[in-house]
Formats: C-alpha cells, sequence, structure tokens
C-alpha cells in the first residue's frame, strides 16, 4: 500500500509539472529556414530567418532572443525584430560566411498566464552559410 501511495505522489507531483507536458507533446522552439540565399556584391541583400514553437497554437505570447554568431561580410548589417531576425544591406566582398543563429525562447504571458518556462527545451540554433559572389 505504501508503494502505491508513492508511485501516486511521483506521478502527481510529476504531472503537475508544467514541464513534464511542454517535453511529452514536444513544445520547442523553430527556426524555419533551412538554408538562406546567396547574395552578390553591390547589390541589395535582404533575407529574414523567421521562428515559432512547434505544437503551440499560441506562440505569438512567447518571447523570441535572437544571437547571430559569425562574421558578415562588410556592407551587411544584422536586425532583431520579435519572431525574426534579418542580414541585410549591399555586400562590399566576395566570400562564404559561415554562420551560426542562436534561439531562446523566454516566459511565456498571455495577460492571464504567466510561465517562467514554457517549453521543454528552451533554445535551438542552425548554421547557415552565406555565399557573396561577384
Amino acid at each position: 500500500m505504501k508503494r502505491n501511495v508513492a508511485y501516486l505522489l511521483s506521478f502527481l507531483i510529476l504531472v503537475s509539472c508544467d514541464n513534464f507536458w511542454e517535453c511529452l507533446i514536444k513544445v520547442n522552439p523553430e527556426i524555419n529556414e533551412l538554408q538562406i540565399q546567396q547574395a552578390y556584391i553591390d547589390r541589395p541583400y535582404s533575407q529574414f530567418i523567421t521562428a515559432h514553437i512547434t505544437n503551440e497554437p499560441s506562440d505569438d505570447y512567447y518571447e523570441y532572443f535572437f544571437e547571430v554568431l559569425g562574421p558578415l561580410p562588410e556592407g551587411l548589417d544584422i536586425w532583431y525584430d520579435y519572431r525574426s531576425v534579418e542580414i541585410f544591406g549591399i555586400p562590399k566582398e566576395t566570400g562564404v560566411y559561415r554562420l551560426t543563429v542562436l534561439l531562446t525562447i523566454g516566459a511565456y504571458d498571455d495577460g492571464e498566464y504567466y510561465d517562467a518556462n514554457p517549453t521543454c527545451d528552451g533554445t535551438t540554433q542552425r548554421s547557415f552559410v552565406l555565399e557573396v559572389f561577384d
């Protein structure tokens, strides 16, 4: 009997934890793009990298924090805007540039419910190669 009570208490503690449910249904951040377009010297360039949260219809209520690691060619810059990152500008040098985009998901807050740790895995990343041609 004591063993059954212990199992029941363990189960109730586990399922009352938000993170348990988020992992069970795989609520995770995702970067949508698999690759980015190539660029050309002295031509305007714009590439958006966007994100969403899988299995979460209310993903607009989350906080999205991006970071782009790696060098950009001269003439290109980065703009962070809520659920997207834009790489833009007019490249001035050719080359192959390896970038990593990191995404961290912050709190969920729809005005009625607040969850400080709203996803199973709060971070994801994706590597990209930006090629700039003449």
